[in-house]
């Protein structure tokens, strides 16, 4: 024996029952078609051209944000190794055992922190970037920071090494161009 049994849903309740006619017969649901009728609505094309807008600089506002954020980072990582007396960590931060043994004797100097959260980095003016290599004019402001600290510009350039910055050399004679001036 075969039913049918419909659902009708009226707000919060569901009725379930077989559904038959007055006269006796069962009741079936009106027939719908297999597809709905498809309306195609074509509309004309417009193009605007935007104007286009001089720059004085291949750096964009993005990117000399991702470089200043990452010159923080080294400096902010590098005191902090320095202050916890961390070799390990302190090494991490440079890109090359040359510069690593040049600044190695800053590892020794006393530094005391008043508000490590304080990034005392600026970058000044983006000199090369290159994939593998940045160099910039970078304002450092330790003022406050370690103990003789002062304000100081200065050229660094810093290096990727195994997709991880590092500080590759400090000083006017190189920005990533021909041999590492502390190489053989």
């Amino acid at each position: 024996m075969r039913y049918r049994i419909a659902v009708l849903t009226l707000g919060f309740a569901a009725l379930a029952a077989g559904c038959t006619t007055a006269s006796g017969t069962p009741a079936t649901a009106p027939s719908v078609p297999e597809t709905a009728p498809t309306t195609t609505l074509t509309l004309p094309s417009t193009t605007a051209t935007a104007p286009a807008i001089a720059t004085t600089t291949s750096t964009t506002l993005d990117r000399l944000s991702e470089i200043q954020a990452i010159y923080e980072d080294l400096e902010h990582r590098r005191l902090q190794a320095i202050y916890d007396q961390d070799e390990d960590a302190f090494r991490a931060v440079y890109a090359n055992e040359e510069y690593l043994q040049e600044s190695l004797p800053l590892f020794e100097a006393v530094v005391f922190l008043t508000n490590p959260g304080r990034y005392p980095v600026q970058v000044l003016e983006i000199l090369t970037d290159h994939e593998g290599c940045i160099s910039a004019v970078v304002r450092t402001d330790l003022t406050g920071i370690t103990e003789g600290g002062q304000l100081a510009e200065k050229q660094q350039s810093i290096q990727s090494q195994e997709n991880a910055w590092g500080i590759s050399y400090t000083g006017e004679d190189w920005s990533c161009v021909g041999p590492h001036p502390l190489s053989g």
